[in-house]
């Protein structure tokens, strides 16, 4: 491989923690997806351009760099350092949004197994003197390995949200699992069956799905499953270590394997470089996770400290402290209408990190509607509660509820109005790095840390 190649590879790698900006100069990079299969859609790539200050001359570099380090340049994906826009100027007051450039054909060179990232560097005209730099890493799936040893996804997360009620206030919460099949098998699928879809950025989807595991699907006739990483995991960071236990669940016929614990205020830095750790278990070997945490995001609108009502119908503005277009922010509006049906309406979205976003009323006025159809009538039960009734065949004659008031209650204060509903407005900010076990044992892993907000909403 060509020196200067491998060098600037290494130069772009190495700054991804802390990448500079000169200026008020600053460029963001996107891809579309977490992980490419054999034979399957190849990412969408996108670029986003951010300039505080005057004019600036600069070359623009955007390309891919490859598990060896070789770099692909866009527009031909050459391998000789040649900018996509040599001596471009910056205009001053800049703000480019995010915008799709590439949608690849196939990947270039001889597409390589392990993690790629795309990557944009903005340098001195003619130089390696670099102004701004990003990359987000995507991975390209083993397909010998897969097929040996079955399917296995892996998902590490790190986050503290911020919100109106005392528990939410600055708790961090990490988690971990593992899930997959005895066989190989495509690997959307599955993670589809666990998260659903990511939607496309700067938009936002809807989608209703049950609230348990036991109406986890088959894949090609297959029952996924979830697989033991050990007894515990560990996560440390900041001279500071906590332990996940493991919690297993039997649910419908689904054994559910989580990992999962909470941290006092303080566990979460800024800038700290968390590592995630296990010694392996009967499904999953030893392996090691690292990641570094983001900035904290501050929710501005709507603000975090009371009980936010929206109309249904209405587009819903989010404003946040920007990170200049670079990174990923996610928003998510969900309530878990807790009748009989037990249905989770969600709505996600993802923006560039430039400091605003909206979700769409049409798709809000969908959260409502299911809400109304499904959810409890909380007044209702509060009287049924009150008077000795029964909840799903519950009898409560023997509880002496007869003290209650429902009229003394206070559900607005709740995020609640009319159906026992609850929804909540969750905005966060996302760095998420690829990581696998020792052996290699995962087809694609994932260690994503998230700090943002949540928000009570009541849907008017």
């Amino acid at each position: 491989m060509n020196l200067s190649r491998s060098l600037l590879g290494a130069a772009l790698g190495a700054m991804i923690a802390f990448p500079p900006a000169w200026a008020g100069v600053d460029v963001g990079v996107f891809v579309d997806k977490s992980f490419v299969e054999p034979g399957g859609d190849v990412p969408a790539l996108s670029i986003s351009g951010f300039n505080d200050g005057a004019a600036t001359p600069v070359d623009v570099h955007f390309g891919l760099i490859a598990p060896d380090g070789t770099v692909y340049e866009y527009p031909d994906w050459n391998t000789r350092l040649r900018p996509w826009l040599p001596s471009f100027t910056l205009p001053a007051n800049l703000r480019f949004p995010a915008t799709r450039i590439a949608d690849l054909d196939r990947l270039p060179g001889n597409p390589q197994a392990g993690t790629w990232y795309v990557a944009a560097a903005l340098t001195r005209p003619g130089t390696f003197d670099f102004l701004a730099v990003d990359l987000q890493p995507f991975t390209v799936v083993d397909a010998n390995r897969a097929a040996a040893a079955g399917t296995r996804y892996g998902s590490l997360t790190l986050s503290v949200f911020t919100g109106a009620t005392g528990a939410l206030q600055d708790k961090s919460v990490a988690s971990a699992f593992f899930f997959g099949l005895d066989t190989q098998a495509a690997l959307s699928q599955l993670v589809d069956v666990f998260q659903g879809e990511e939607p496309a950025l700067e938009s936002c989807d809807y989608r209703e799905q049950a609230t348990d595991f036991s109406n986890v699907g088959s894949i090609d006739g297959l029952l996924p499953r979830m697989f033991d990483a050990g007894a515990t995991l560990t996560l440390s960071g900041g001279g500071q270590s906590l332990t996940l236990p493991r919690d297993s669940q039997t649910l419908g016929g689904f054994t559910a394997v989580f990992y999962s614990a909470s941290a006092s205020a303080g566990f979460y830095q800024a800038g700290v470089e968390y590592r995630f750790h296990g010694d392996g278990g009967a499904g999953i070997g030893p392996f090691t996770a690292k990641a570094t945490a983001p900035a904290p995001l501050v929710l501005t609108q709507p603000a975090p400290s009371a009980v936010f009502s929206q109309p249904a119908g209405a587009d819903m503005t989010l404003e946040w402290n920007g990170n200049h277009g670079r990174g990923v922010v996610e928003a998510s509006l969900t309530s878990v209408a807790l009748g009989s049906t037990s249905k989770v309406f969600l709505i996600d979205c993802r923006f560039a990190d430039d400091g605003s976003g909206v979700i769409p009323g049409a798709l809000i006025a969908r959260v409502k509607a299911g809400v109304e159809a499904n959810g409890t009538d909380l007044a209702g039960l509060l009287e049924s509660l009150s008077s000795g009734g029964e909840i799903d065949g519950i009898d409560l004659s023997n509880v002496d509820l007869s003290n209650l008031d429902p009229g003394s209650i206070d559900l607005s204060s709740l995020g609640i109005s009319g159906k026992l509903a609850p929804v909540i407005l969750t905005v966060g900010r996302h760095v998420v790095a690829p990581f696998n076990t020792d052996a290699g044992d995962l087809t694609a892993g994932f260690f994503g840390i998230s700090s943002g907000a949540s928000v009570s909403v009541t849907l008017e």
